[in-house]
């Protein structure tokens, strides 16, 4: 149960026993590594912006990815 309080994307997506589409590996690949000390950092706009779009994507979004599965 320890394991679903982590901040670690890739440990609570093994926890969930869910996986990522093939489609959406991309997506994932640039979120995974986020954690709450990043919310701090000042990132470039090219940086903030691929982040937002891997998150935001309509068809292989991880955010539309985590409401299908809520």
């Amino acid at each position: 149960m320890k394991k679903i309080y982590t901040h670690n994307l890739d440990n609570l997506l093994t926890a969930s026993g869910l996986r990522i589409t093939d489609d959406m590996v991309i997506n994932w690949t640039l979120i995974k590594d986020w954690n709450e000390s990043i919310r701090y950092e000042n990132p470039d706009e090219k940086k903030a912006k691929d982040i937002f779009a891997a998150i935001t994507d309509p068809e292989e979004g991880v955010f539309q990815w985590i409401k299908q599965h809520w």
